[in-house]
Order: C-alpha cells, then structure tokens, then sequence
C-alpha cells in the first residue's frame, strides 16, 4: 500500500487540482487543463491559447488580507471596505443596525490590530452586541481564504472545493460576499470589476442536493478525474488521477448506502 493511498490533507487535492490547471497552460490554450476546465463550466467559446496563457491561478486565497498589507492608509481602506459590506451583510441577516463603529475607531480603541481579530478583540472592551456581531462577520472576511481564484478574461471565477464535509450556507454566502465585494470600485486597482462566479468543487453524488445560489456553478471530482487522464502523461496511471480516483473511492464507501 502507497502513503497516498491513506493521506487525507485536503490541500493535497488542491495541489493536483492546481497541477491540472496549470498543464500547458502557455501553450495548450483549449487542450490546456485551465481550457478543458473552463469548457466543463460551460466557457469554451472562442477560448484561445491567448486567453489561456494570460489567465492567472491563485490558492488559498486571503484577498482582504492580502490588499490591507499592501494599502498605505489602512483606516482608509478599512473604512471604505465597512461601507460596503455594512449593508450587504445587514440585508442578508435582516439587522437593523444604527451607527455602529468604523474600523478606523475600532483602532483608536484596541490599536494597531489586525481587522481579523477586530470582534475578539470589541469583546474584551465590552463593547456593544450589535458592534460586536457586525466585526464577527467583518473579520471573518479577513480570514476567508476561498480554495481558487481563476482571472480569465472579463470574469473571477472563485472555486470552493470540497472532499470529507459538505458545503455550508454561510461558506458559500460569505465566498459570494467577497466575490461581490471585489467587483466592486474599491478594487478595481486588482480585479477590473470583473463578474464574478461562484464554483462548487465536490464528488458529484455526496452534493447533488447543494443549492446553488445565483451565477453559482457546479464542478465535480469525477471531471477533474476525466481531465486528468485525457490531458496527463500517462493517462489513468498519473499520479493526478490515481489519487483523485482514490479520494473518489474512499468518499464513495463512507457515503449512506454505500
């Protein structure tokens, strides 16, 4: 028996997801793994080896984090990021909130914190229930980190995968938040306001029964496999495949009535 038969790290999936994407993407354009993809999302249309080539692959992607580093003014950027979020998040929770506390307050109160640790760090000042129930899901954006963010042409696509657990609402609900969120001016600097699409990675049969929320789309272990042995050296015996057909297999013997 091989390692790989047994190791369950779910960033090891992502790793081959990631080796799939990136085959011949210079050079392959439609016969590309990033190509053959897309054409499984319904996006084949007049793709060329251009299109492929200058489309960019991110993992693990914390986007917030990433852009407050970078921003000079901090408050600013934070204060600017609240404004939008604040009636996002209000609408979807039906809170009817009254002046809550910017972030750049937030600062002055608790000091030079990062806005992930914003709610634990309201709670510790007592502050209001209202404020403190707002920085949960404020800094919950900080620490999202979506699986996958593909840049292809006018469109994001951001790719939530899944192996063990199921999808969750609120995952999904807050993976569409940031995507809607970074379409937005205050980004336009990194994304160009691109429409942003919501993908679903998962074995086909365990999430059959996932809502889709709108412009969401959904992508199954058993493509990828597909791909994989279609595109790969070697065919069904690369490593890719073997291990994606092992993941399949193990979650296809723990599902109910397997």
């Amino acid at each position: 028996m091989e390692f790989s038969e047994v190791f369950r790290e779910e960033r090891y999936y992502c790793n081959h997801l990631f080796r799939l994407l990136c085959h011949e993407k210079e050079t392959g354009g439609p016969r590309s793994g990033l190509g053959a993809v897309l054409s499984e999302l319904g996006f084949s249309d007049n793709v060329t080896s251009a299109d492929v080539n200058a489309a960019q692959i991110y993992t693990e992607v914390a986007v917030f984090r990433d852009i407050f580093v970078a921003e000079k003014d901090k408050d600013h950027f934070a204060d600017d990021l609240f404004q939008l979020f604040l009636p996002m998040i209000c609408s979807q929770h039906n809170w009817n909130v009254k002046e809550p506390i910017p972030p750049s307050a937030v600062r002055q109160k608790v000091g030079s914190v990062h806005p992930r640790k914003y709610a634990e760090e309201l709670r510790k000042i007592h502050a209001s229930e209202s404020d403190v129930r707002l920085y949960n899901e404020f800094s919950a954006l900080f620490n999202a980190k979506p699986d996958f963010l593909i840049i292809f042409r006018d469109k994001m696509f951001w790719v939530e995968a899944k192996f063990w657990a199921s999808f969750s609402s609120s995952q999904i609900r807050r993976t569409r938040n940031i995507a809607d969120l970074c379409r937005s001016a205050l980004f336009e600097e990194y994304f160009r306001m691109r429409e942003p699409i919501i993908v679903l990675l998962g074995l086909k049969k365990k999430h059959s029964k996932t809502r889709l929320t709108e412009g969401a789309r959904f992508l199954s272990w058993e493509q990828c496999q597909k791909i994989s042995e279609d595109l790969l050296p070697g065919g069904s015996a690369n490593f890719t495949a073997r291990s994606i057909s092992r993941m399949m297999d193990f979650n296809r013997s723990h599902l109910p009535g397997a």
